[in-house]
């Protein structure tokens, strides 16, 4: 039988490191900026070429229990993005662990 969280996890590292990125926010701005203008908070964005990619990152993220959000298409290319500090701690983790 296979380990499908290990899968998972490495198929979140594998998307991730080939041209995923992430943001925090900038504690600076948050305290100098008005927070209708300024409204950054954690986000990780998996940059996904076709829709088969964009079915295996939300199944690898669906099988950690990582909610996700509404995908968007940006420049030719699918965006998934995941939002939240657990959620992006969490995937910071797992990418750390399968280097």
């Amino acid at each position: 039988m296979r380990n499908h969280s290990y899968n998972a996890e490495h198929i979140i590292a594998l998307f991730f490191n080939r041209n995923g990125y992430s943001r925090v926010p900038n504690k600076i701005r948050l305290k100098t900026e008005d927070r209708q203008k300024y409204k950054i908070g954690y986000e990780i964005r998996f940059i996904l070429h076709n829709d088969n990619e964009l079915n295996m990152i939300q199944r690898a993220l669906k099988a950690l229990n990582i909610k996700y959000g509404k995908p968007f298409s940006k420049h030719n290319t699918t965006v998934q993005p995941v939002y939240g500090k657990d959620s992006y701690l969490r995937i910071m983790e797992l990418i750390k662990k399968n280097k």
